[in-house]
């Protein structure tokens, strides 16, 4: 699959390793488990950029919640990510408080990592933009914006207005 997304012009794959360690390993850097029928390249192999997320924005995710993932799968996630060299990760830009710690594990395990956050626009999953890129400064961060834009009755005028904000940051 990865060399259909390198052939079709993709530089870039988020990963959501639910699935485990293993399969994170092998979407990073390969596998060569002789059960397997074709050698498993990872992202690396093909020269694309890897993007790892660990926590949801959305309710009923993790285990206290009511989820099915247990509390520190993400911790552990993003961690074994950072093993094998990712600087990119999704964090919850709902939860600014879990913003804040990944931001802190993160810095510890790869020094300068670059944070993207979905969840953002309080119309829909309530994420503010302020909080969520002062809760990741002084790192490089992106905002992952939807419906806040492409379900606003003037599109035009919604991401105007982010914009604005963003440029006061």
């Amino acid at each position: 699959m990865l060399n259909v997304l390198k052939d079709s012009g993709v530089n870039i794959v988020i990963i959501f390793p639910q699935a485990g360690p293993e399969t994170l390993k092998a979407a990073l850097v390969g596998s060569d488990d002789p059960k397997l029928k074709d050698t498993v390249k990872g992202c690396y192999n093909f020269g694309l950029t890897p993007i790892v997320g660990g926590e949801m924005t959305h309710n009923k995710y993790l285990a206290n919640d009511g989820g099915y993932l247990v509390n520190d799968a993400p911790e552990r996630m993003y961690l074994d990510a950072a093993k094998y060299g990712v600087k990119y990760y999704v964090i919850p830009g709902t939860k600014v408080n879990k913003m804040k710690k990944y931001r802190s594990l993160l810095s510890k395990a790869v020094g300068d990592p670059t944070f993207l956050f979905p969840g953002i626009g309080r119309e829909y999953q309530g994420g503010d933009i302020i909080e969520a890129f002062n809760a990741v400064k002084p790192f490089s961060s992106y905002a992952i914006i939807g419906r806040t834009i492409y379900a606003a009755e003037d599109i035009e005028e919604a991401a105007e207005r982010l914009c604005k904000v963003i440029h006061k940051l």
